[in-house]
C-alpha cells in the first residue's frame, strides 16, 4: 500500500481485506496465502495466483451454448453463498473478478472492497477520498447512492453478468467516467435480454420466458424485489435446466401445463397417439385393456408365487430355526420347474430371482437365471417384449457387477434401443443408468455424467423428484463429481440422495449405507480424514447387520474403512482390515475382478508406507496386471497402479525403471483426467522426488512447485497434499541452499501433517529430520 492523502484509509481497509479473506476457504475462491508489514511499515497481502480467463470471454472464444453459460454462472453462485454464509459481500463481482480455469472451474477474486455483513456504515472517507469502491457497470443502484451493501447487492451483479454472459453485452453501458453518467445508470433501464439486437433469432427465442424473467428480477432497481440471495437465483436457473416451473414467473395454469409439456415430451405425445386410438375407434381401447389386464393378471400370479414361496417352507426341514434369504431364493428356484414354460409368470419369476441372487452377491447363480430368463423370454415372447427387455437389463446389470464390461455394454445397448423405440419405455431411466454406470467405470467420465443426467431426467418423470429411484441415479452422479473433483456439487447431490433415501428406504437399507459411503469418500477428498473414516464405519456396521453373512458390500466397506485408518497412519489396524476384504473379495468375486485389484492397490501403498518396499513392489505389480486385463491400458485406475509402482521402484533404487513408470503414468492421467485434476499433481510431486535423488535439483524445484500449486488449486488449506509437495520442495531448496525459503515450505509441511496424522507417524518424523537437518 503506497502513501498519500488517503494512505491511512487504504491501511484500514487492506486490514479488513486481510481478517475477509482470513474467514473464506472455498474451492471457487482465490485465498490469501499470507500478509504482513514490510520494514518501513507499508502492510502487504499474497494471494494465490488463478491463471484463467474472464467468465465471459472464456465463454465466448469457447462458443459455448445458453446451458455450459448457466453452468458457468451457477459455480460463481455457489461461491457467492458461500462468502455470503460468512457475512461477507463481495460488491465488486464482474466478469475481470470471475476468472475460469483451463479445467473449467470458476474461481472469484479480490475481495478487498468486501464489507463485513452488520457493519455500520462503510470505511469513513472512502467517497470523498475519491475512491469509489465499485465498478458502476455492475453496481446496484444502491450501491451508486452510497448507501449500505447487502446480498442483494451481489445478487444484482451476479444478474449483470448473466446477461452478458448470454446476451454478448452489458445491461447498462457508460459513456464516460464521470460521475454525471455514473448517476443516470439509476434512471435507465436494461433492454430486455431476449430484446436484444445483436442477437439471433433462434438465440432470442432460447432466452425470451424463464431466462428473460430470472435475469429482470436479479437486476430489479429495489433490493427487496430481487432474488433474497444467490442460492435462489442459482435455484431458479437449475429449475429452468430442468424444465422446471421457476420461482420469478407467475404461476399460472398456462405457464405450468407449458413446462409441463415441455418436460414430458415424450409423455405428453404418448398420451394424444392414445387419445387419436381412442377416437379411431373401440378396437385400440379394447386391446389396451386387455394388455393391462394380461399384465395385471402376470402380477397377481408373481405376488402369489411369493407368497406361497414365503410362507410355506417346510417346518418338518427348517425345525423352527430362522430361514436365510439364500434358502428362500434357492427354494423359489426349485419351484420354478412347475410354471408353465416360456409364460410371462415363468419369465419374470425368474428374472425376479435372477435379481435377488445378485443382491445377495451370488453373481454366477444370478447370471444362470436371467440367461435362462432371456433366452426364454426371446423364444416365447419376442426380442422386443417389455419382459424380455427387463430380463436383458437386469442380466447386463449382474455382468457388469462381474467386471465384463463389454459384454454388459452390448446387452444394456440392445435394451437401451428397444426402450428408445417404444418397448417398457417407463424403464428408459433404468437403461440410461446401467449405460451411465458402464461408462464411469471405464473412465469415459464426460459421456458418463451426460447418461447420468439423462437417466435422471428420466427417472423424476417416471418416478418424481424425490423417489428413491431418483436418488439412485444422484448417489450415481455424486460419485462421478467425487472422483472429478467437484466436491461442492459431489456433496449436494449427495446429501439430497441420502435424505431422500432415508425418508423413502428407512435407516436400515444398504442404499442409505451407499450413500454414507459416498459421502466419506468427498470428506476425505477435501481433507477430513476422522470424518471420512466414521462415515465408512457407519456403513460397515449398517452392512453387517444388513448382510450378517459374506456379501461384497461389507467387503467394500472394510477396504473404505482401511483407507482412512491407513492415512491416518494405524498402520497394523489397516492391515487387517485390508487383507479381510481381498479375502472376502477373492472368495466372492475371484481373482480377476477389479475391486480385487483396488484392494491389492490399497494394501501396496500400505507396505510402501510402513517401509516393506519389496513387498509394496510385488503387491503393486498384481493390482496393476489386475487393472490392465480388466479395462485395457488406457484408464485412471491403470495410471494409478503404474505411477504407484514408479515410486516404489524409486525408492528401491531402480532409478531407469522408476522414471519410465512414473512419466508414463503423468501423462496417461493428463490424457484420462486432464491437466488440472489432483492427480497430475501427485504424479509431478512424485517425480519431483526422483529428479532431486538423480541430482537435477533445478527439475525438482520445478516440479514440486507445479504440484504445490496444484494442490492448493484443488484442496483446501491444510490438506495432507499440500504438505507433501510443501515438504519435497523443502527439502529440495535447502540442497540448493536457499534456507528461508526452504524452512518455510518445512514449517508449513510440519504443521499439517502434526495436524492431520496421529503422533509417532513416519511423515512427521521425516519432516522433523529435514528440519533438524537444516
Amino acid at each position: 500500500v503506497r502513501g498519500g492523502r488517503a494512505a491511512g484509509l487504504l491501511e484500514r481497509r487492506f486490514l479488513q481485506e486481510r481478517r475477509i479473506l482470513a474467514r473464506l476457504e472455498h474451492p471457487g475462491i482465490a485465498r490469501l496465502l499470507d500478509a504482513g508489514f514490510t520494514d518501513e511499515g507499508a502492510p502487504w497481502l499474497a494471494m494465490e495466483r488463478v491463471e484463467g480467463q474472464p467468465i465471459t470471454d472464456y465463454a465466448s472464444e469457447r462458443g459455448l451454448d445458453v446451458a455450459a453459460r448457466v453452468g458457468l454462472l451457477l459455480q460463481a453462485c455457489a461461491a457467492v453463498t458461500h462468502a455470503h454464509s460468512r457475512l461477507i459481500v463481495h460488491r465488486d463481482l464482474k466478469p475481470a473478478n470471475m476468472l475460469v480455469t483451463a479445467t473449467g472451474r470458476v474461481r472469484l477474486l479480490d475481495f478487498g472492497v468486501a464489507r463485513l455483513l452488520g457493519q455500520e456504515r462503510d470505511d469513513e472517507g472512502m467517497t470523498r477520498a475519491g475512491l469509489l469502491a465499485l465498478t458502476p457497470e455492475y453496481s446496484a443502484p444502491e450501491q451508486l447512492r452510497g448507501e449500505p451493501a447487502s446480498t442483494a447487492t451481489d445478487v444484482y451483479a451476479l444478474g449483470a453478468v448473466l446477461y452478458e454472459l448470454l446476451g454478448g453485452r452489458r445491461p447498462l453501458e457508460l459513456r464516460s467516467r464521470a460521475l454525471t453518467d455514473v448517476a443516470q445508470l439509476l434512471e435507465q433501464e436494461p433492454v430486455p435480454l431476449s430484446k436484444l439486437p445483436n442477437l439471433t433469432a433462434a438465440a432470442r427465442r432460447r432466452l425470451e420466458g424463464d431466462l428473460d424473467t430470472i435475469v429482470a428480477k436479479a437486476l430489479e432497481k429495489q433490493p427487496e424485489r430481487r432474488y433474497p440471495s444467490a442460492q435462489a437465483l442459482a435455484d431458479d436457473l437449475r429449475r429452468h435446466l430442468a424444465g422446471q416451473p421457476v420461482s420469478a414467473r407467475p404461476g399460472t395454469l398456462a405457464y405450468r401445463a407449458g413446462r409441463y409439456l415441455k418436460r414430458h415430451r415424450v409423455g405428453v405425445a404418448a398420451a394424444a397417439v392414445v387419445f387419436l386410438s381412442l377416437a379411431a375407434g373401440l378396437a385400440g381401447t379394447l386391446w389396451q385393456a386387455r394388455e393391462a389386464r394380461q399384465e395385471a393378471a402376470r402380477a397377481q400370479a408373481v405376488a402369489a408365487f411369493l407368497f406361497d414361496l414365503f410362507g410355506g417352507v417346510d417346518p418338518e426341514r427348517v425345525r423352527g430355526r430362522e430361514v436365510s434369504a439364500r434358502e428362500l431364493v434357492e427354494e423359489g428356484v426349485a419351484r420354478i420347474g412347475a410354471l408353465p414354460a416360456g409364460s410371462g409368470l415363468r419369465i419374470e419369476t425368474l428374472t425376479l430371482l435372477g435379481q435377488l441372487y445378485l443382491k445377495l452377491g451370488l453373481y454366477e447363480r444370478s447370471a444362470e437365471l436371467l440367461e435362462q430368463a432371456v433366452a426364454e423370454a426371446r423364444e416365447h415372447l419376442g426380442g422386443d417384449a417389455p419382459l424380455t427387455v427387463r430380463a436383458i437389463t437386469a442380466l447386463a446389470t449382474t455382468v457388469m457387477e462381474t467386471g465384463r464390461y463389454a459384454e454388459a455394454e452390448a446387452l444394456i445397448g440392445e435394451s437401451l434401443a428397444l426402450r428408445r423405440g417404444g418397448a417398457d419405455a417407463r424403464q428408459l431411466g433404468d437403461s440410461l443408468l446401467l449405460l451411465a454406470q458402464i461408462r464411469h467405470r471405464q473412465g469415459q467420465a464426460e459421456e458418463a455424467e451426460r447418461l447420468f443426467r439423462e437417466a435422471l431426467s428420466a427417472v423424476q418423470r417416471r418416478h418424481g423428484d424425490a423417489s428413491a429411484e431418483a436418488a439412485t441415479v444422484m448417489h450415481n452422479l455424486a460419485l462421478l463429481l467425487e472422483e472429478y473433483e467437484r466436491n461442492d456439487e459431489a456433496e449436494q447431490v449427495a446429501q439430497r440422495a441420502l435424505a431422500i433415501r432415508r425418508e423413502r428406504l428407512g435407516e436400515d437399507h444398504p442404499d442409505v449405507g451407499i450413500s454414507l459411503g459416498v459421502l466419506a469418500a468427498i470428506r476425505g477428498s477435501l481433507g477430513d480424514l476422522p470424518e471420512a473414516e466414521r462415515l465408512h464405519r457407519e456403513e460397515l456396521a449398517l452392512m453387517r447387520r444388513i448382510y450378517r453373512a459374506d456379501h461384497p458390500s461389507i467387503a467394500a466397506a472394510l477396504d473404505q474403512v482401511a483407507i482412512y485408518v491407513d492415512r491416518q497412519g494405524r498402520y497394523p489396524e489397516a492391515e487387517e482390515l485390508l487383507n479381510e476384504a481381498l479375502a472376502l473379495r477373492r472368495r466372492l468375486l475371484g481373482d480377476a475382478h477389479p475391486d480385487v485389484g483396488s484392494t491389492l492397490n490399497n494394501l501396496a501403498t500400505l507396505y510402501y508406507r510402513t517401509g516393506d518396499l519389496p513387498r509394496a513392489a510385488e503387491t503393486q505389480r498384481e493390482a496393476l496386471a489386475n487393472y490392465r486385463a480388466a479395462f485395457g491400458d488406457e484408464h485412471w485406475k491403470v495410471a494409478t497402479a503404474t505411477n504407484n509402482l514408479g515410486v516404489m521402484q524409486r525408492d528401491l533404487g531402480r532409478l531407469d525403471e522408476a522414471g519410465r513408470l512414473l512419466q508414463a503414468g503423468l501423462e496417461m492421467r493428463r490424457r484420462v483426467l486432464g491437466p488440472g485434476h489432483s492427480d497430475v499433481g501427485a504424479s509431478l510431486n512424485n517425480l519431483g522426488g526422483l529428479k532431486r535423488l538423480r541430482g537435477d535439483l533445478a527439475g525438482a524445484e520445478r516440479d514440486y512447485r507445479d504440484a504445490l500449486a496444484n494442490f492448493r488449486e484443488n484442496f483446501p488449506a491444510g490438506h495432507w497434499r499440500i504438505a507433501d509437495a510443501a515438504h519435497g520442495l523443502g527439502v529440495t531448496l535447502a540442497a540448493l541452499g536457499r534456507r528461508d525459503e526452504a524452512r518455510a515450505a518445512l514449517e508449513e509441511a510440519l504443521a499439517i501433517r502434526r495436524d492431520t496424522f496421529v503422533a509417532g507417524d513416519a511423515r512427521i518424523a521425516e519432516t522433523e529430520q529435514a528440519l533438524a537437518a537444516l
